[in-house]
This record gives structure tokens, sequence and C-alpha cells, in this order.
């Protein structure tokens, strides 16, 4: 063996499936032969096999399982040679390797939910001219038309209403919660929304109502498309692409669909966070939970005005609160800041959101 990068396949296709489940179990020779490195520092393979009683085999086996657990590298000054690596900073190496192949996981993941997604406007159409009327119903409205159509399907609701509301069309603050404040009996509310809402103060104080009435509110950071399922019988979805102005409506009655819709939501919900817990729409201080969401934000790299956009704040104002928090970081860069904010993020334990 040489000191060249040798890694199986089992190492290389760590992608593939969890890192642990491809971790190979350490052996009784492994430690032992990380004890001598660490002991006699970076000494060739023969010194190790003949002090341990190793054949080739075996020694083969043993820095395979060091290496999988990033315990040993080639040392730089001859082949054959191994140095130890900390156990502090194998576990660091492995678990920001990990988590870097999750992020990628979940990055594919949300372009194909969106690629999917942006099929649903061909496929409402194909199942309008082939299903009966009442299946599905497109109305041609401006925002003021959908919100009234939005405030009576909630009226006729009798069980729950669940609202994905990413702040872009028909914001569910402008039709939601006037109904829902007068209606003490009405159904069950769940809103997903967009986390710029955290910092929005105005929005904030309403939703402390719909919380106080028994809505639950969750916030999520990222991209989600508008939608609306009442008792589970019918969805309201959008017409037209993303982004755009609202120009219509379409209602869906078929049952398969809305079933496949609150699936959607479900997901979405799954992974999205509390409100409430957060102090839905009280007036404390949410400095931290600013300063984290720039955290998040630096650590993915965005640029400064796609940070202020997402977070509802003026470019200059986002600006301001990015040199703090790279001045609490110690960054003298913002390439520097995203490195710093990413392990910052991993030692308080709170990866997630818009990554």
């Amino acid at each position: 063996m040489d000191g060249q990068e040798h890694e199986s396949p089992l190492v290389q296709n760590r992608s593939a499936a969890a890192l642990t489940d491809l971790l190979p179990p350490m052996t009784e020779n492994a430690v032992a032969l990380y004890e001598f490195l660490a002991m006699h520092g970076g000494r060739i393979e023969s010194d190790a096999a003949a002090t341990l009683g190793l054949d080739c085999a075996h020694l083969d086996a043993a820095l395979h399982v060091l290496r999988a657990h990033r315990l040993v590298r080639p040392a730089p000054d001859g082949d054959g040679c191994w140095d130890t690596v900390g156990p502090e900073c194998a576990v660091v190496d492995l678990i920001f390797e990990e988590e870097a192949r999750l992020q990628r996981a979940q990055a594919t993941l949300v372009k194909a939910r969106e690629k999917i997604l942006g099929l649903l406007p061909s496929y409402l159409d194909g199942l309008r001219q082939r299903t009966p009327s009442n299946a599905i119903d497109v109305v041609q409205a401006d925002a003021g038309t959908v919100v009234k159509l939005l405030v009576e399907h909630f009226h006729a609701a009798t069980t729950d209403v669940r609202v994905i509301d990413p702040a872009r069309e028909v914001a569910a603050i402008r039709w939601l919660f006037p109904v829902a404040a007068t209606n003490a009996h009405g159904p069950a509310i769940r809103l997903v929304l967009d986390q710029a809402m955290r910092h929005d103060s105005a929005a904030r104080r309403q939703l402390a109502l719909l919380c106080d009435g028994g809505a639950q509110v969750r916030t999520t950071g990222r991209e989600s498309r508008w939608l609306v399922v009442f008792d589970r019988r019918t969805a309201l979805v959008p017409l037209g692409e993303r982004h755009e102005p609202v120009r219509g409506i379409a209602v869906v009655r078929n049952s398969a669909v809305v079933e496949s819709l609150s699936a959607a939501f479900e997901l979405l919900w799954d992974s999205a966070q509390s409100f409430a817990a957060n102090g839905c729409g009280h007036d404390g201080d949410s400095s931290d939970e600013l300063r984290l969401e720039i955290l998040r934000h630096l650590a993915a790299g965005k640029k400064d005005e796609v940070v202020a956009r997402r977070l509802g704040l003026s470019v200059r104002t986002c600006r301001r609160h990015i040199a703090e928090v790279m001045e609490r970081l110690g960054a003298e860069s913002r390439f520097q800041a995203g490195v710093l904010a990413e392990r910052e993020i991993f030692r308080r334990g709170l990866l997630g959101g818009d990554r």
C-alpha cells in the first residue's frame, strides 16, 4: 500500500445512503492500530504490522476502518506512513460531511418537488376536461374576488382549514384574520407562513390573536405555493405561474386531487417551525431569532438583497444586522462569515429552514 487516496466503493458511494449505515464497525485491530500510531507518530505500515502481529490483510482492514472514521490520514513525509487525527476532529469531519450530503439531498428533493408541483396547472386543466364540471371550477378573477371566494368557503367549512401562504398571492392576513376573529366556533385552522412573517410586527400582532383563538401557526423558509384546503373536501389553488399577480383560482373538488394537495400540506407542515413557541405575535425581543435567520442565510451564501427580501427588511437594515452578526462571529469576509455561521448553526443544533 502507499499514501495515495484509495477509497473503497463503500466510502465513495456514501451519498447513496446514510453515513451511519456505511461506516464499518470499529474492530479490535483498528483500535490497536490507532493506539500504536498515536503513540509512535507517522510510522510505516511494516512497523505497525510487525509490532501488532497483523498480516497484510488484517492491516489493510484496520486501516480501512480508521480512514472511514477519519481517524488517520497519510503522513506528508513519506509513502506508507500515517498520522492520527484527534477523535473530536474526526467526529466533526464526519458530521459535517453527512450534513453536506443531507443538504444536497434536500436541495434535490426541493427542486424535484417544485418541478412536480409545476405540473399542477396542466393536470387540473386535463382533469377539468375529462371529469364532471363540478369536480373542478376555474374562476378568472382579481385578488379582491378571490378573497370573497375564500371567505365564502371558510364560512361553509365545518372541521378544518389548512393554509399555505408564501405571502405572494393572496395574503392570509387579508382574508383569514377578519373571518376567524369573528367566528370563535369555526373550523380548526392550521397556517404555514413564510419565515419573513416572524419579523413583521403588524402581522405578528394579528397572528397572536389567531393563536389565542386556537389557530396553529408555523413558518418555513422553503419555497412554497399558495394553497387552501377546506374540510379535506375542497382545495383552492391559484392560476398562473409563481411570482405572477393572481389572475384567478381553481376550486378543486375531485377527491383524489384534494387528498394529494392535503398530503403536500402535511409534508410542509411537518418540516415547518412552530410560530407560537417563539412568542407568536408578542412584542418580546426577537433579535436572537433574527440573528439566527441571518446566520442561516449567511451559511447558505445568500446575497444581501435576497436575505433582506426573505426577512422582510430593507436592504440597509439587513446589511446593518449582517454587519452585527459578522462582528459577533469575528468574520472579516462574507465567505468566512458563511463558514463560521454554518459552524455556529451546527453547534446550536438548529439546522433546517432555508438551506
